[in-house]
């Protein structure tokens, strides 16, 4: 990581780098959270090759490895990438309120490209796989009240 990277690193991205998060800890609010950051630092292909990596790292050293799932992993960073290229100059409340559907229903997202089967599948856990639906427009809510930024 570059030295002026290493500079902006936030306590949670440092603390996952050096898989010192707790499982309870690493929800799934902190994997976006994570993810974004990646992806604004790193841009899509070195960001999700980076997060994918430390994120499996981090979960064998939790004890979990059989949790890291590559093509969820894939999806949903593709997912928050095209987020952050639609509104560039979002901060991350207004990333979050303006994304509900990735916080609230993410699985709902990856069912509208792939199939419950194939996310299911050991093939789709271990390595990426296509959708088995074209690319359709999602449902995202884009207005937001002070009261929903929390």
């Amino acid at each position: 990581m570059d030295a002026a990277i290493q500079n902006q690193v936030p306590d949670l991205v440092r603390r996952f780098k050096q898989r010192s998060l707790g499982a309870a800890e690493f929800n799934h609010h902190n994997h976006i959270y994570v993810a974004r950051w990646y992806l604004i630092n790193y841009g899509l292909d070195t960001g999700a090759e980076r997060y994918a990596k430390d994120i499996r790292q981090l979960a064998e050293a939790l004890g979990h490895g059989n949790k890291f799932h590559a093509t969820i992993t894939h999806a949903l960073l593709q997912l928050i990438e095209q987020r952050i290229s639609s509104e560039p100059d979002a901060d991350w409340d207004r990333f979050k309120c303006g994304n509900h559907d990735l916080f609230e229903d993410a699985r709902g997202l990856l069912l509208e490209r792939y199939s419950a089967a194939t996310l299911a599948s050991d093939v789709a856990r271990r390595s990426i796989v296509e959708p088995d639906y074209p690319a359709g427009t999602s449902t995202q809510v884009r207005n937001c009240s002070s009261a929903s930024r929390a």
